[in-house]
């Protein structure tokens, strides 16, 4: 997904069919309860903030040692359900795979 801005992520998810039926942004009370999951080779991590779970896994895969992208879930569900993590990602019943993101790539950092 190009160009990650609230702007865009916005857009996008209000269009994206896999969520849409759950995701209305004018009616925030009707969002089923659910948490977004993000992952790449270098780790991850998990939110309700999506803002907040990208710029994590952002951070963390754009040091010396970095992933070029990462994979983006919509998992439902609370935050603090249990699950298990296989080839870096939840094993939910209803799960679904948002996007590809990929990070900038700066001189010097190894991949």
């Amino acid at each position: 997904m190009p160009n990650v801005t609230k702007e865009n992520l916005k857009r996008y998810f209000t269009l994206y069919p896999g969520i849409k039926a759950g995701w209305e942004l004018d009616k925030p009370e009707k969002l089923p309860e659910f948490h977004w999951f993000i992952s790449s080779w270098l780790g991850w991590n998990a939110g309700t903030d999506l803002w907040e779970v990208i710029n994590i896994r952002k951070r963390n895969d754009t040091g010396t040692i970095s992933a070029d992208y990462a994979n983006l879930f919509w998992v439902p569900g609370p935050l603090k359900q249990g699950y298990d993590i296989m080839d870096y990602q939840p094993e939910v019943d209803g799960l679904v795979f948002v996007s590809k993101l990929e990070w900038p790539t700066k001189k010097g950092r190894k991949s």
